[in-house]
């Protein structure tokens, strides 16, 4: 008995730390693969029928969340970017600057960033370290 109320604690916290790793790149990778996914839906000509009276933005961002299933987001989480090349071919110094307003054209830049934390179930690494921070990112040309 006084073996296993030693050695059971420190086996279930290395149990649960392992399924929170699991879950935390699981759901990594889930966000980059829907970020590169919305990306691409939404800077192709033909969108979704989903995206039907929608702004680009609004689409990228409703795509994103509606494709994801291992983590709930809100559209708030999804930052869409649109860049556009100046005259002389480079692009704003900044990432988070957005230089084609509401018009996307071909060969436009639009990047994607989907930022979420995660939770840990774990007791105690979850009470010393907090809210995993997650985030994804993709970077689409515009196609029409």
């Amino acid at each position: 008995m006084a073996e296993f109320a030693i050695v059971f604690p420190l086996f279930a916290l290395l149990l649960f730390g392992i399924i929170d790793l699991s879950r935390y790149i699981y759901s990594n990778n889930s966000i980059n693969e829907v970020a590169r996914e919305a990306g691409r839906q939404g800077t192709v000509a033909l969108r979704p029928a989903t995206c039907s009276g929608l702004t680009r933005v609004v689409c990228v961002q409703t795509l994103a969340k509606q494709r994801l299933t291992a983590v709930a987001i809100d559209l708030s989480d999804v930052q869409v970017v649109c860049q556009r090349l100046s005259a002389s071919g480079a692009l704003p110094v900044s990432k988070d600057t957005d230089n084609c307003g509401t018009t996307w054209r071909a060969n436009d830049i639009v990047r994607i960033k989907i930022t979420r934390n995660l939770g840990l179930i774990t007791p105690l690494i979850g009470q010393f370290v907090g809210a995993a921070p997650m985030s994804g990112e993709a970077q689409v040309t515009v196609s029409g």
